[in-house]
């Protein structure tokens, strides 16, 4: 189903913005589709938005299987760029990539996502856009995808996630009925539920284009609490669940930490604390981290942007974040660098990280670890951890 085809003079013919009265003189006429050029169908129903269908499903992009909350988004986008005045196009087809934008606006392609999509054809319509065509992707989703007091995050909602320092891991709605557009953000998950927040802006009040241009400049804080303890309890039976049920990712991490003489059930206390907050493979995340410390045992110093690439290379390979952008990542880690540095296990040499020996053997004690775990849940819970992230500057 489209809002745009063209006529018999090749003219293009938008239906968004036509009243009932101006689509009943066009029945009856001749439309084609602006991408195949077959004969498309003029719909006008008391249900559905009007819109042309194409008479065979042979068009290469064709979206027979939008619905009627695709269509209204869709209208309420564009009607909303026109009003702030932006220049747009309905339904762009770009050729070098085969695939037509919902809005095109100012090098962003406004796609509303309503129905399920693969984490391969979200990939590779992602990479069309920003390789083949230089178009940046702003995926909008629909109201399948609300947060809905959620406890656990599904792979559907998390593959559209992107990041900022501000935001943390955040995407976009769209309320058709209510006419919003929604912000999800600060989404934190830990082992025993999940935190987000949502903003709404009234579509009639702002600019969409604003909005989502602008996000990055929002500063907001989490306000999340976490019963440490009570994580870290969580997180062993996680771990020990999943291997006992063989899960297949958490199966392949175990197998890395063997290569290494270790095991995911086992690693020292300070490869689990602090704990994970953001969506993702938790027990990828405690694997690299123990695999920055052995490698340090090893090497004594490492390059702390070397070590950054090859530990985020690690990650993309395991994760769904890796389209989206690196900076999560990169975040956490800084973080928990920070952690390190706090006690005393590395110090940071300009862009150098040296390894404090002593110190990470002692730690390594049984009892020494013990009480250490003690510590370090009174001093996470208190949040007595003030030092800034070395990462920092390649956040910004």
């Amino acid at each position: 189903m489209m809002l745009v085809a063209i006529d018999e003079k090749k003219q293009h013919i938008s239906l968004w913005n036509k009243r009932k009265e101006e689509i009943q003189q066009l029945k009856g006429l001749k439309f084609y589709c602006p991408v195949c050029y077959n004969q498309v169908i003029l719909k006008s129903g008391s249900y559905k938005r009007a819109h042309f269908a194409h008479k065979s499903l042979n068009c290469s992009i064709s979206s027979e299987g939008e619905t009627a909350e695709h269509l209204e988004g869709k209208k309420l986008l564009i009607e909303n760029l026109v009003r702030y005045g932006k220049t747009c196009e309905l339904e762009r087809y770009f050729p070098k990539s085969n695939q037509r934008a919902d809005v095109f606006v100012s090098s962003l392609a406004l796609e509303f996502q309503c129905s399920p999509l693969d984490e391969n054809s979200y990939q590779k319509r992602t990479l069309d856009y920003q390789l083949k065509e230089q178009v940046t992707p702003i995926w909008l989703l629909g109201s399948r995808y609300f947060p809905a007091n959620r406890k656990k995050w599904r792979n559907g909602e998390k593959r559209f996630f992107l990041f900022s320092k501000g935001l943390g891991s955040y995407y976009w709605i769209l309320d058709t009925t209510k006419q919003q557009l929604g912000l999800v953000y600060h989404i934190e998950e830990t082992f025993l539920t999940s935190h987000y927040q949502v903003k709404w802006w009234y579509l009639k009040k702002y600019s969409v284009y604003e909005i989502v241009t602008q996000v990055e400049q929002l500063k907001v804080t989490s306000c999340y609490h976490y019963r440490v303890r009570d994580e870290l309890n969580s997180c062993y039976r996680y771990l020990s669940q999943s291997l006992n049920k063989k899960q297949v990712k958490v199966l392949k991490i175990q197998e890395y930490c063997y290569l290494k003489q270790g095991n995911l059930l086992n690693l020292p206390i300070i490869c689990y604390l602090p704990i994970v907050r953001i969506p993702g493979e938790i027990g990828l995340i405690y694997y690299l981290r123990w695999l920055f410390l052995t490698t340090l045992q090893e090497r004594k110093q490492v390059d702390m942007l070397e070590s950054l690439h090859f530990l985020s290379l690690e990650y993309q390979k395991q994760t769904l974040f890796s389209l989206a952008t690196n900076k999560q990542f990169i975040d956490e880690f800084g973080e928990y660098l920070t952690f390190l540095i706090d006690i005393q296990v590395i110090r940071q040499m300009n862009n150098r990280i040296l390894f404090n020996a002593e110190r990470y053997q002692y730690l390594l004690n049984k009892q020494v670890n013990d009480l250490l775990k003690e510590q370090l849940i009174n001093k996470i819970q208190s949040s007595d951890l003030q030092r800034p992230n070395p990462l920092a500057s390649m956040l910004l």
